[in-house]
């Protein structure tokens, strides 16, 4: 129903994206995901992002990658290294 939705209100501007936490080990894996959201939208794509398995574990933590989304939810921006990356 949400990808159904994006195509009538985006139609060819979307990117859906998805991605699967339970198969990410690292932060490094995260921001290449990151990198492609960003992507998308730098070429003028709307991203609709899935992420399955959001509540999976990481680092020995229950809901340990919850941490990792918080500032770019909120700034639209991550951080890789000492670079920070805004989404748009």
């Amino acid at each position: 129903a949400i990808k159904q939705l994006a195509s009538e209100l985006f139609g060819d501007k979307k990117a859906i994206i998805e991605f699967n936490l339970s198969q990410f080990h690292s932060i490094q894996e995260l921001h290449e995901a990151f990198h492609q959201v960003r992507d998308a939208s730098v070429r003028g794509r709307v991203p609709l992002v899935c992420w399955d398995e959001f509540d999976t574990a990481f680092d020995g933590q229950p809901l340990g990658w919850l941490k990792e989304f918080l500032a770019p939810m909120q700034d639209a921006e991550f951080s890789a290294g000492s670079v920070t990356h805004p989404f748009v």
